[in-house]
């Protein structure tokens, strides 16, 4: 998913239905452990920082409050 993975930071991106790239992705993340580490770390990353608690409240909210007409809450 484009749009919750940098590729090559918190994870590897393929094209989609493509086996032959997710395999050699896979290969890749088996064979090197420096890989691995970077893209654990990033990823862990990645979501305490866009995808946590207090984020996605304040996220909610903000998608409720531009639902509503103006001057209402």
């Amino acid at each position: 998913i484009p749009e919750a993975i940098t590729d090559g930071e918190s994870g590897l991106l393929v094209a989609e239905n493509d086996a032959p790239a997710l395999a050699a992705a896979v290969l890749r993340i088996i064979e090197d452990a420096a890989l691995r580490e970077k893209l654990g770390t990033g990823g862990h990353e990645a979501v305490h920082q866009h995808y946590n608690r207090a984020t996605q409240d304040v996220r909610l909210v903000n998608f409720y409050k531009s639902l509503m007409p103006q001057g209402e809450l």
